[in-house]
């Protein structure tokens, strides 16, 4: 966890010392450095959520809640942000300064809470090898099985469903968003106000979609239903492979092939609302589910597994969304 957050740290600083160098002159060096570093920063974000999602999954599914909503509320952040960037007309130099500087202070708070977090009793007690070798052992009275190291198959065979969702969730959902969703404008585009022409993409696109996908993970997290039904999970998100071709008809530019079926803002803002909110919702419901399945000492490797599933579904939809675009 602190090594990869340590990189991601570096790479931050690394990245807003460019911001203001003029690279002109060495444009493909750049290009390669910067290749690199996105590389490197992703394999380790990829390291921190897999350890960020394991430790959650050893504590009360109110802090596996946490863990997911606060990607939800960084994606807020980041809309308003630039919400604030557009309204005041900040220079793309100021405003990448502005961003990276933001980034390295997070992390910066983020590192010590860990490090200070990561010493309190209450930590330890979830997270030692000595509390969830006493849990194993109360299992094993309990259910007259002896503890055993986890196993993978094991474990996939009980939590599959739900991993199935958390990776269709996401295939689903990235590949309309941001890719098509993005290229959708106003009805009233080009009339010269400020709505239509400037504010619309941020406010629909970013700050509508992590408002409501924030709003879904902290219902699913709420209300914790469905508990222990795999499939009804599995079938719920099976259903919005509906979503794909309403915004495919949606008012989005330049497309060659598709018609427009949906011109209506209100219609694309309901639409993206309700995608934001199913989104959020099925994605914190299987993740709240798979661990209550399993054993206690295989609950860090059934949430490692469900943010890995993750991951291979936001690489999926990527994937898919590329080729939407091209079919527009």
């Amino acid at each position: 966890m602190l090594g990869s957050m340590g990189v991601i740290f570096v790479l931050f600083i690394f990245t807003t010392v460019f911001v203001e160098v003029d690279t002109d002159t060495w444009q493909r060096p750049f290009f390669a450095i910067t290749i690199t570093t996105v590389v490197v920063m992703n394999i380790a974000a990829a390291i921190l959520s897999g350890g960020l999602f394991g430790i959650a999954g050893q504590f009360p599914s109110e802090y596996m809640t946490a863990v997911v909503s606060g990607q939800a509320l960084g994606g807020i952040f980041a809309a308003l942000c630039e919400i604030i960037s557009l309204t005041f007309g900040a220079s793309p130099n100021t405003t990448a300064l502005v961003y990276f500087s933001i980034a390295i202070v997070v992390m910066i708070i983020s590192l010590a809470t860990y490090f200070l977090m990561s010493r309190t009793l209450f930590f330890k007690f979830y997270t030692s090898t000595r509390s969830t070798r006493r849990l194993q052992q109360d299992e094993t009275r309990l259910l007259g099985e002896p503890p055993s190291s986890p196993d993978f198959r094991i474990i996939l065979k009980k939590i599959w469903l739900y991993a199935f969702s958390e990776w269709f969730v996401f295939v689903v959902t990235l590949s309309v968003y941001p890719a098509v969703t993005v290229l959708v404008h106003s009805e009233h585009h080009g009339n010269g106000h400020l709505w239509n022409d400037v504010f619309f993409t941020t406010v629909v696109n970013y700050l509508i979609f992590n408002s409501g996908d924030y709003l879904g993970r902290i219902i699913a997290g709420l209300f914790e239903w469905p508990l222990n039904r795999p499939r009804l999970v599995a079938a719920v998100t099976l259903l919005r492979v509906a979503f794909i071709p309403f915004f495919l008809m949606c008012n989005a530019t330049p497309r060659t092939n598709l018609p427009i079926l949906v011109h209506s803002d209100a219609v694309f803002i309901g639409l993206m609302s309700v995608f934001a909110v199913t989104n959020g919702y099925i994605a914190n419901i299987a993740f709240l589910c798979a661990p209550k399945v399993v054993a206690s000492h295989e609950k860090e490797v059934a949430a490692s597994m469900m943010a890995a599933f993750l991951g291979i579904g936001l690489a999926f939809g990527s994937g898919l969304g590329l080729i939407f675009v091209e079919i527009l």
